[in-house]
């Protein structure tokens, strides 16, 4: 019986290693809030700050430690230093998880993220 591309991909991975890149974009992408404050920094004209996204994501008071998984991930990250530092995501994070989900996780460097 033949096993589909996927099914396969999934079962030649060959360690908890070769799944820590996969873990941690899953793992950032896979809460409300935290979609929520991707799509937000997404659509802004600018970087935005913590006070500026708890207003457009309904203020969970949680937005700065969700914005450090999100940046952990590779996702994001800050422009400025002290109060007048904003979020934006990092150009091309989206497309390089993309390409790391679609590989089988040893393809790409860990850093890719």
């Amino acid at each position: 019986m033949d096993m589909p591309a996927a099914l396969f991909a999934a079962r030649s991975l060959d360690s908890d290693h070769d799944l820590v890149p996969l873990v941690a974009v899953f793992n950032a992408l896979g809460h409300k809030h935290r979609l929520s404050i991707l799509r937000a920094l997404l659509q802004a004209a600018e970087p935005l700050s913590v006070p500026e996204l708890r207003v457009l994501v309904s203020g969970p008071a949680t937005v700065l430690e969700h914005l450090k998984t999100l940046k952990a991930a590779g996702f994001v990250e800050i422009v400025g230093q002290g109060r007048a530092s904003k979020w934006q995501v990092v150009p091309g994070s989206l497309d390089r998880a993309a390409t790391l989900i679609a590989s089988d996780g040893r393809q790409i460097p860990e850093t890719a993220v």
